[in-house]
C-alpha cells in the first residue's frame, strides 16, 4: 500500500468561500443563513421566516419587521400597503394609497420593492403616479380617462355648475348692497368656507378607511372643485411625462386669477353693450359704466375668494418634499420629480414661491389696506357691492375678520403639507389646536352681526374639530369593523347636523323677502310665517306710540368710534313677548356722550352697548327730546 501511494498520490480540492448576503459569520467561522432554521408556510398571506440580513458586516440576524415577509438570508420583501426604493433598503415606507401597493409574494420573482396595482393604473415610487390614460386625482388615486366626448361634457358641466355658483354669489352680493341687513351672500360666504375647513381637516393623512375617503371625496368637490371629476391630466397627459403635468398644472394654478378676471371684464362688456341697448328713459350713460366697474369688482373678489385655498395649496405642494430612503427627497404630489434639482429648483423658486407670496400672501394683505382704506364708508352701496362680500355681516370693528379666517387656512394648509412627513399625531394636534383657537377666539368675540351667524360658524368649526378628532383615532391602528362604521355615522350626522341647520336659516330668509315685497302673497301663506326669520332680514318700522315700560335701543358701532342707533324697540306692556320696532333717532349719528345724555340717568351705564343689548328703564320723553 505504501508503495502504491507513492506512485499514486490522492489529490483533493478544497472550496472555500465568504458569506453570502443574507448569512452571518458565527464564532466557530461557519456561515449560517438567516431564518434557515424557521419553517412555515410560502404562502402569500403568512411570513416563512423572522429573521433576515441584508449586509456582510452584520453579527447577528435582524429580526422580520411588520411591514415586510422574510423567507430566509437576504430575501425580504413589503407587505401589501408598503414600498421600499430598493432590494438593499430596509426602510419600508407606507404607501399614501395602501390599496396601490400590493406589496410582495414570498418565493416568487416579484421586484423587491414591491408591486403596484397596475391593473388600475399604478406605477412609480410609492405606487404614487398614473400610467398613461389614467387620470390623478385626490388623495393618490388614479382613474381611467373616460372617453374624450365624454370627458369634455364632464367639464362643461363642471363649468356650469361653477359659473352658477357664482352668478348666485355675485347677485346676491349686489342684490344685497342695496339693504344693509340682506345676509344671504352671508351665508352663502359661510358654507364656502365650511366646505373648505373641512376639506383641509379631512386632507389630513390619518388612515381613513375606504368610507371615510369616499365621502371626503364628494366634500373635496364641492369646497374645491377639484379636478378629478373632469379628469383634467387626460388632456393634456397625451405625449407629456407626468412632470411636464405637475408644471404645466402649476402655471395654469397660477394664471387662473388673470384668466378669470379677463373672462369677468368680458362678460361685464357683453352686460354693458346689453344695457346700453335697453337703458331706461332718463338713465346716464355715467352711472351705467359705475355699475358695470362694481360688478367687475364684485365678481374677481368673490372668484378669487373660491379659489384661493385651491392656488395656494397647489404651490406649497410644490415644496413639500419626502425622503424615500436613496439620499434623494421627491415630490410628495409626483414621486418621479428630485426635488431641488435644477428642473425642480427652477420651477418651485421660479413660480411656486412667487404664487404663494402673491395671491397667498399678498391678496389677503391687501385686502386689509382696501378695507382699512375705506373703512369709513364701508356702509355706503357702492363699496358695499365691491367688497361687501368680504366684511358684510360682520360688527363695523371686525371689518377684518374674513382676513383672519384666510389666514387660518393658509396656517392649516402649511401644517398639512410640510408635516405630512414628521408625524401624522402631531400634524393632526396642531390643526386641531388651530382650529380650537379659532373657536374659542370667536366665540369670545363673535364678530357677526346677529345670533344665527355666530351660532352657524361656530358649528362649522365643530364639524372640523369632530373630524381631526376622529381621524386620531384612525392613527391608533386599533380600530375594528364596527368602531369605523360608529365614527363614520358620527362624522356623518355631524355633517348633516350643520347643512340642515344651515339650510333652515336660508330658508328663513324666503319668508322675510316675501312680506316685504308680497305682504298679501306672505299674509295668506300661514305656513311660512313659523319660518320667518325677522333677525336676519330687515322688517317694516312701526310708528312708536302709546305707553311703554322697557325700552331697548339697538346701536351699531361704526369705525370712527361714534355710533349709529339702528333702531329702537318697546315691550307692549299687554304682550310682553311681542317686539315693534320704533323710528325714534333712526340713522342718526351720535356720539357715545350725547346718546348717555339722552336716556335716564337710572339706566346706569358701564359701556355703550352693541346691537341687540338691552338697556333698562328708559325715560320715553327724554329719549324723543
Amino acid at each position: 500500500i505504501s508503495e502504491f501511494l507513492k506512485v499514486k498520490q490522492p489529490a483533493f480540492t478544497v472550496s472555500l468561500r465568504p458569506c453570502i448576503t443574507g448569512e452571518i459569520l458565527q464564532a466557530d467561522q461557519k456561515c449560517f443563513k438567516c431564518g434557515s432554521n424557521i419553517g412555515g408556510d410560502a404562502s402569500y398571506n403568512q411570513k416563512v421566516s423572522t429573521e433576515y440580513s441584508l449586509t456582510l458586516d452584520d453579527k447577528r440576524c435582524s429580526q422580520c419587521p411588520s411591514e415586510a415577509y422574510c423567507w430566509g438570508g437576504s430575501h425580504i420583501g413589503p407587505r401589501p400597503g408598503y414600498w421600499r426604493i430598493s432590494a438593499l433598503k430596509e426602510d419600508f415606507i407606507k404607501c399614501p394609497n395602501e390599496d396601490a401597493c400590493l406589496g410582495v409574494r414570498p418565493f416568487q420573482n416579484d421586484p423587491p420593492n414591491g408591486v403596484c396595482d397596475t391593473a388600475n393604473g399604478y406605477t412609480g415610487h410609492l405606487c404614487s403616479q398614473c400610467l398613461d390614460n389614467y387620470s390623478s386625482g385626490s388623495r393618490s388615486t388614479c382613474s381611467r380617462c373616460p372617453d374624450p366626448a365624454v370627458n369634455i361634457i364632464r367639464v362643461l358641466l363642471t363649468l356650469a355648475l361653477a359659473i352658477t355658483t357664482i352668478f348666485i354669489m355675485v347677485r346676491g352680493a349686489l342684490l344685497g348692497a342695496k339693504r344693509a341687513r340682506s345676509y344671504f351672500s352671508v351665508y352663502l360666504r359661510i358654507m364656502t368656507n365650511y366646505l373648505q375647513l373641512v376639506t383641509l381637516a379631512s386632507s389630513l393623512e390619518m388612515e381613513w378607511s375606504q368610507e371615510f375617503k369616499t365621502l371626503f371625496a364628494s366634500q373635496e368637490y364641492l369646497g374645491a372643485l377639484g379636478d378629478q371629476v373632469m379628469s383634467f391630466d387626460c388632456f393634456i397627459k397625451v405625449n407629456s411625462s407626468s412632470a411636464d403635468v405637475v408644471y404645466l398644472k402649476l402655471i395654469l394654478m397660477n394664471l387662473v386669477p388673470i384668466i378669470g378676471f379677463v373672462v369677468i371684464i368680458l362678460w361685464w362688456m357683453a352686460v354693458w353693450v346689453w344695457k346700453i341697448k335697453h337703458r331706461k328713459p332718463g338713465q346716464s350713460v355715467v352711472e351705467l359704466l359705475q355699475q358695470i366697474k362694481t360688478g367687475i369688482v364684485a365678481s374677481f373678489v368673490i372668484v378669487f375668494f373660491l379659489l384661493h385655498p385651491v392656488i395656494l395649496r397647489y404651490n406649497f405642494s410644490l415644496l413639500s418634499c419626502r425622503a424615500l430612503g436613496d439620499g434623494h427627497t421627491y415630490l410628495t404630489r409626483d414621486t418621479s420629480i428630485v426635488c431641488w434639482n435644477e428642473p425642480h429648483k427652477a420651477w418651485a423658486l421660479g413660480l411656486a414661491l412667487p404664487g404663494i407670496f402673491v395671491w397667498g400672501l399678498g391678496a389677503p394683505l391687501f385686502a386689509v389696506y382696501t378695507l382699512y382704506q375705506s373703512r369709513n364708508h364701508l356702509q355706503n352701496p357702492n363699496s358695499l357691492a365691491k367688497y361687501g362680500f368680504i366684511y358684510k355681516g360682520f360688527k363695523g370693528r371686525y371689518f377684518y375678520w374674513e382676513v383672519y379666517i384666510m389666514v387660518r387656512k393658509i396656517i392649516i394648509i402649511s401644517i398639512a403639507v410640510f408635516l405630512f412627513h414628521i408625524n401624522r399625531v402631531i400634524q393632526a394636534l396642531m390643526c386641531f389646536g388651530v382650529i380650537f383657537a379659532s373657536y374659542r377666539f370667536h366665540d369670545a368675540h363673535e364678530p357677526y352681526a346677529t345670533h344665527s351667524l355666530n351660532s352657524l360658524e361656530v358649528r362649522s368649526l365643530v364639524v372640523a374639530l369632530v373630524t381631526i378628532y376622529c381621524g386620531l383615532f384612525f392613527l391608533t391602528g386599533e380600530l375594528d369593523t364596527t368602531s369605523r362604521m360608529f365614527l363614520l355615522v358620527v362624522l356623518i350626522l355631524a355633517n348633516l347636523y350643520f347643512i340642515m341647520y344651515w339650510a333652515l336659516k336660508v330658508l328663513g330668509l324666503v319668508p322675510s323677502h316675501l312680506k316685504r315685497v308680497r305682504p298679501g302673497l306672505y299674509g295668506r301663506l300661514k305656513f311660512l310665517h313659523k319660518f320667518d326669520n325677522t333677525e336676519e332680514d330687515e322688517s317694516p318700522v312701526k310708528p312708536f306710540n302709546g305707553t311703554t315700560k322697557d325700552l331697548r335701543i339697538h346701536a351699531v358701532p361704526m369705525l370712527d368710534g361714534d355710533d349709529v342707533v339702528e333702531k329702537v324697540e318697546m315691550v307692549d306692556p299687554n304682550e310682553k313677548r311681542k317686539m315693534f320696532a320704533a323710528s325714534v333717532a333712526r340713522g342718526k349719528k351720535l356720539s357715545k356722550k350725547t346718546l348717555k345724555r339722552k336716556v335716564n340717568e337710572r339706566a346706569n351705564w358701564k359701556s355703550l352697548p352693541e346691537q341687540g343689548d338691552e338697556i333698562p328703564k328708559f325715560n320715553e320723553s327724554s329719549l324723543k327730546s
